[in-house]
C-alpha cells in the first residue's frame, strides 16, 4: 500500500468484519447477538473509513471518486452511514450486521481490482459543482440500493425459516417479515427520489456538454433509474411483493454495481473528447 489512506480504509473494513465475526460466533452458539457491541464496531469502522476517504478527498480537492477503488469505497461508506441513520430508527435486528457485511465485501473487492487505485489523467471531476453533486448523490443512492439488497436477503432467509421450520433458533433474531417489507418499500421510495435528483442535476451539465457523455453511460444509467421506479410502482400497486420483490431488489443491486463500469469508462471518454477538441484549436 502506497498511500496512508489505504490503511485507514482497510482498518475500517476490518471493523465491519469484526462485527460480522462476533455475530456469527454468537449465532453459532445460539446466543443473542450483542447489538450494542456490533453497533460500536460498525461505528468505529465507519469513522476510520471516513478518515481514509477524507485524506483522499483532501488530496483530490473534491469528492474522492477518481477511480474504481475510491468509487467502491465511497459506496461501502454510504451503505454504513445510511444504516447508522435508518437502522437505529427502525430497530431491525441483524440489519447492522448485514449492512456491515455488504460494506466489507464491497470494500475488499475494491482492494482486489487490478489497477483499481490508478488515477489517470482524466480521473478528476473537472471542478464543476454540478458534476460533483451528481456523482456524490448517485453513489449515495447506491448505498440505499445496498441496504435494500441486505433487507431483501434477510427477508428471504426469514421467509425460508418460517416455511421450512428450520434453524428457527437462529432466524428468530431476524426482523419480522412485515417490518422488513415496510422498510424495503420506504427505502425504495427514498432511493428513487435521490437517484432522480442526481440524474436531474447531471442533466443540467449533460445538455451543455453532450459530447462528454458516452452513450453506454446514458443508457445504463437511465435503464437503472427506470427499473427502480417500475419496481416502486409495482410494489405500490401490490403487483410485486414478497419473495419476488426481494429477488428483484437483489438483482437490481447487482445491476447497479455493473453500471459502474460504463460510468467509469465514460469519465475518460468525456475528458478525452474535451482534450481532443482543445488540441485541434488553432
Amino acid at each position: 500500500m502506497n498511500h496512508p489512506a489505504e490503511w485507514f480504509l482497510l482498518l475500517g473494513t476490518g471493523g465491519y468484519l469484526a462485527a460480522l465475526a462476533l455475530t456469527l460466533t454468537r449465532l453459532w452458539h445460539r446466543s443473542e447477538p450483542l447489538h450494542g457491541i456490533n453497533f460500536i464496531l460498525i461505528l468505529a469502522g465507519w469513522f476510520v473509513q471516513s478518515t481514509g476517504l477524507w485524506m483522499l478527498g483532501m488530496e483530490a480537492e473534491s469528492c474522492p471518486i477518481r477511480n474504481p477503488f475510491e468509487v467502491l469505497q465511497f459506496v461501502s461508506w454510504s451503505i454504513v452511514i445510511i444504516y447508522l441513520f435508518t437502522g437505529q430508527v427502525f430497530r431491525l435486528s441483524l440489519f447492522g450486521t448485514g449492512s456491515a457485511s455488504l460494506a466489507a465485501l464491497i470494500g475488499l473487492v475494491a482492494f482486489l481490482i487490478p489497477g483499481g487505485m490508478h488515477i489517470g489523467p482524466y480521473s478528476h471531476l473537472g471542478g464543476d459543482p454540478r458534476i460533483e453533486t451528481h456523482a456524490a448523490l448517485a453513489l449515495f443512492s447506491y448505498g440505499i440500493f445496498g441496504l435494500i439488497a441486505v433487507l431483501s436477503a434477510l427477508y428471504l432467509l426469514q421467509n425460508y425459516s418460517l416455511k421450512t421450520k428450520k434453524w428457527s433458533a437462529v432466524f428468530r433474531f431476524l426482523p419480522s417479515i412485515m417490518g422488513m417489507d415496510t422498510v424495503i418499500l420506504r427505502l425504495i421510495f427514498v432511493a428513487c427520489i435521490v437517484y432522480t435528483v442526481s440524474i436531474a442535476i447531471g442533466a443540467l451539465y449533460w445538455f451543455e456538454n453532450m459530447d462528454q457523455v458516452s452513450m453506454p453511460k446514458l443508457v445504463f444509467t437511465l435503464a437503472l433509474w427506470l427499473a427502480y421506479w417500475i419496481v416502486l410502482v409495482l410494489r405500490l400497486a401490490n403487483r410485486l411483493f414478497g419473495t419476488s420483490l426481494a429477488w428483484t431488489c437483489i438483482a437490481l443491486m447487482a445491476a447497479a454495481l455493473f453500471v459502474l463500469w460504463p460510468v467509469e469508462a465514460s469519465r475518460d471518454h468525456g475528458f478525452a473528447s474535451e482534450s481532443r477538441e482543445v488540441s485541434t484549436l488553432p
